[in-house]
């Protein structure tokens, strides 16, 4: 029997809260990454950079928007399930053995702190990336709205691409974190 049924119902809650978090997240940025942007970089026929910068900042927008409130939220979630899983205390030793308990918390933790990692790895990883997509489509805003016609823009869509793989990387995490939390409950 897993040690998470003996936990009380508080902690039962914020677990399943994270897992659900962390595995919305997971799939909202690897949707964005592999569905959404990759189809504005491989777009038939091709469209013009400045579109295609318009529409991932749609894309982006709506992400931000969404995203880091459930990052947040289901960080905390596992937070709270390893706090009070380590308060708990046993009604039937035999079944929350202490080692059990220390290492369901544990996962928790884990789960908790890989979860609000998402957040640092934005800030100094992918965040300069977003700035330098934001720039190019003010610029080829701009530019549209001086008449001048829109080229395709090389530049832009490797941004395009690489914000696609480090977005991924959060898509990743989030997923590790839902591995790791399933594992405290499951084994």
């Amino acid at each position: 029997m897993s040690v998470i049924a003996g936990l009380p119902i508080g902690v039962r809650i914020a677990a399943a809260l994270g897992l659900a978090g962390s595995a919305w997240c997971s799939g909202a940025c690897l949707s964005c990454s592999f569905i959404a942007g990759a189809s504005l970089t491989d777009p038939l026929p091709p469209a013009a950079a400045a579109h295609a910068s318009r529409m991932w900042q749609n894309v982006y927008n709506r992400g931000g928007r969404m995203i880091p409130p459930a990052a947040i939220t289901s960080s905390l979630a596992f937070a709270y399930a390893s706090v009070f899983t380590l308060k708990t205390s046993s009604p039937s030793p035999s079944l929350l053995a202490e080692a059990a308990i220390h290492r369901v918390r544990k996962l928790f933790g884990i789960s908790s702190a890989l979860m609000i990692s998402v957040i640092p790895f934005w800030l100094i990883i992918v965040l300069p990336t977003v700035n330098a997509i934001t720039a190019k489509a003010k610029a080829l805003q701009a530019r549209d709205e001086q008449g001048k016609a829109s080229v395709l823009d090389d530049e832009t869509l490797e941004l395009i691409k690489k914000w696609n793989w480090l977005n991924g990387v959060k898509g990743i995490i989030a997923l590790a974190v839902t591995s790791v939390g399933v594992s405290a409950i499951l084994f």
